[in-house]
Formats: C-alpha cells, sequence, structure tokens
C-alpha cells in the first residue's frame, strides 16, 4: 500500500468520516469488450452508446446494464451488479451518510466485462430467448506442452 493511501487511511481513522470517498470516490474504471471488438454498448441507465473496446467511468452508487450490438451477430446483455465497499466499514455514523449519499460506499463487479458475440448463422448457439443456452458446448482446445 502507496504511503499516500496510508496517510488517507490514517486521516479516514481520526476523522471518522467518509473513508470511502476519500480512497477511492464516486465513480469506478470499468474495461468493457466484445469479442469481437467494435461492438455497439448501450449503457444504461446513463443512455450513452459506445463502442468496445473501452474503459469508462460509471457511478458506484447504482447497478448498469450493458447492451451489446454488432451487425451480423446476436445481441447480448451484461451486467454490473453494485456490492458494499470495505472501506466503507471502516467509517463511524458520520462517514457512513457521507459514503452513501456519495456513492463511494460501494464497488462495481465486474470491473472487466468481455462478452462474446456469437454469429447470427452460428451452428454452436441461436439468438433470442433461448440464446443464452449453446447448442452444444464446445471442446476446449488441449492444453499447450
Amino acid at each position: 500500500m502507496s504511503a499516500a493511501r496510508v496517510a488517507t487511511l490514517l486521516a479516514c481513522l481520526l476523522a471518522a468520516g467518509g473513508c470511502a470517498t476519500a480512497i477511492h470516490g464516486p465513480t469506478q474504471r470499468i474495461v468493457i469488450k466484445s469479442r469481437p471488438p467494435g461492438a455497439r454498448v448501450l449503457i444504461l441507465p446513463e443512455g450513452r452508446m459506445l463502442s468496445t473496446p473501452i474503459a469508462v467511468e460509471l457511478e458506484r452508487d447504482r447497478v448498469h446494464t450493458l447492451r451489446f450490438e454488432l451487425d451480423g451477430h446476436c445481441r447480448e446483455t451484461a451486467y454490473l451488479d453494485r456490492v458494499s465497499s470495505g472501506w466503507a466499514l471502516l467509517n463511524a455514523e458520520a462517514g457512513r451518510l457521507v459514503d452513501d449519499v456519495t456513492g463511494s460506499a460501494y464497488r462495481l463487479i465486474p470491473e472487466v466485462v468481455d462478452v462474446w458475440l456469437w454469429p447470427i448463422d452460428s451452428p454452436e448457439r441461436s439468438c433470442g430467448s433461448a440464446g443464452a443456452v449453446p447448442r452444444h458446448l464446445p471442446t476446449p482446445a488441449p492444453a499447450a506442452p
């Protein structure tokens, strides 16, 4: 842990206010990828439309839905959930309130979203409501010697 983080942690403990806000703030960097790359991804509830691969800063205080589209491929959806940040546990009541209001009391998972977009005509998988289930499980590649 860097000296700056240790100093920040000690200051948080002494002031008993908003440790998570001081440590990592109200946003989090999330890496969004697709295979193949170049898919359009709609981030909800913000309504931002971006192209993969990309790293974005998202608010920690809410869950996010990611909708992926690429011409000739099945659409996919991924979700970012929010869970309690370990830093928020160090707070006294006043600090907990600060972290809850700013959203810093949470972290988003997963930090890297990597979505496989199947071709529409793939014999491996169908699109639509049954698209979440492969037609058959692919055989894993043999391990390298």
